[in-house]
């Protein structure tokens, strides 16, 4: 009786184990079902792939969100990190408002996008902006999405803490090409 269980059990543990060992490599592999990657990278970890969805797209969302969370009034001054590609200032130009201009030198109502962390279905952007009293801080807009749906601010988290001005990081021309 032993003999005929271990034979009729013996296949299924082995398809069971070459099953769990092939996608335990799958997972290792691709980082799992959700890596925590960032723009700018952070040292040693995984870079963002900001050319593709949805990281202009959440970009784009967040600087709207803090403005609007903000109390800011008039047309949305927006600006990216130092040596962003002019591809990704383009797409999020295309997802902001009409009347939305880029970050000029001495502009001091710009909200600059400083980070951007996804981790699956979640996304978190900080955000530098200038108080009534003239002092630079940081805001985090929280995000919640997933593939093929679009993501959505849930909420903006001020920080108490002060920052250096920003600096007008738009690539040459690029004040010109912008809607």
């Amino acid at each position: 009786m032993r003999r005929f269980f271990s034979r009729r059990i013996r296949p299924f543990a082995l398809i069971g184990g070459l099953f769990a060992a092939f996608f335990g490599i799958i997972i290792s592999l691709t980082g799992g079902c959700a890596s925590l990657v960032s723009y700018p990278a952070d040292s040693g970890g995984r870079p963002a792939d900001v050319f593709m969805t949805p990281c202009p797209e959440i970009m784009a969302t967040a600087l709207k969100y803090a403005q609007a969370e903000l109390g800011r009034k008039g047309a949305l001054v927006w600006n990216l990190p130092p040596n962003t590609d002019a591809l990704i200032w383009g797409k999020v130009a295309r997802l902001l408002p009409s009347d939305a201009r880029v970050m000029g030198p001495g502009d001091d109502s710009a909200l600059t996008m400083n980070k951007l962390r996804l981790d699956g279905s979640r996304a978190s952007v900080d955000v530098v902006y200038r108080t009534g009293e003239g002092v630079w801080q940081l805001a985090t807009v929280h995000l919640e999405g997933a593939w093929g749906h679009p993501y959505r601010a849930s909420y903006l988290q001020r920080w108490v803490r002060p920052e250096s001005a920003p600096t007008a990081n738009a690539p040459a021309g690029f004040a010109a090409t912008a809607p």
